[in-house]
């Protein structure tokens, strides 16, 4: 199983998140972790599985305004005026049959309050024809330049490794019923 991450991040966290996922998908197969500020349409060839990462901005994914406003405070330098995640899922061709989730970063409120960037980039996948192999997933951080919340990126590995094993378990039924 071949596994390409696609992640935003303005001040490292949501990056932090994006490399315990892949260091959990190791396990199933070769992993490519690719910043959103580095990636092309072509980063998702021969790819099994797609795994989408952004920050929360004003509830959903961020945007070129949203992400002017964290130019003086960002970490991740160009991360305020590159594309973002959802620029990036424009450009993505249309697939059929392959696995994707999604994932995000937001502060520790609920989810109705503050929003999740990772509903968004779930809409844009199953637009461009991948299947989610499991609902969205929110990682907190502490406030909006975090840092993330205690057991974070733990909770991150243990959610990479149910969608790996539910990737592998749905590329072995394929091939056996070939």
């Amino acid at each position: 199983m071949q596994s390409v991450i696609i992640y935003e991040s303005m001040w490292g966290h949501t990056a932090a998140i994006a490399r315990a996922v892949a260091g959990q998908l190791e396990q199933y197969g070769p992993v490519k972790l690719v910043s959103v500020l580095d990636a092309t349409p072509s980063t998702l060839d021969g790819a099994d599985l797609l795994v989408v990462g952004g920050p929360t901005h004003v509830h959903g994914m961020s945007r070129p305004s949203t992400r002017a406003s964290t130019a003086e405070t960002e970490a991740i330098p160009g991360a305020a005026t590159g594309p973002g995640v959802r620029e990036w899922l424009d450009t993505i061709p249309h697939v059929k049959g392959r696995w994707a989730t999604a994932f995000d970063t937001r502060i520790d409120k609920p989810r109705w309050l503050v929003g999740a960037a990772s509903g968004g980039i779930g809409r844009a996948l199953r637009k461009h024809g991948y299947r989610m192999v499991v609902p969205a997933e929110s990682f907190v951080v502490t406030d909006s330049e975090g840092p993330l919340k205690a057991g974070e990126i733990q909770r991150a590995a243990a959610w990479a490794d149910v969608v790996g094993r539910r990737v592998a378990e749905k590329l072995e039924a394929r091939a056996l019923a070939h």
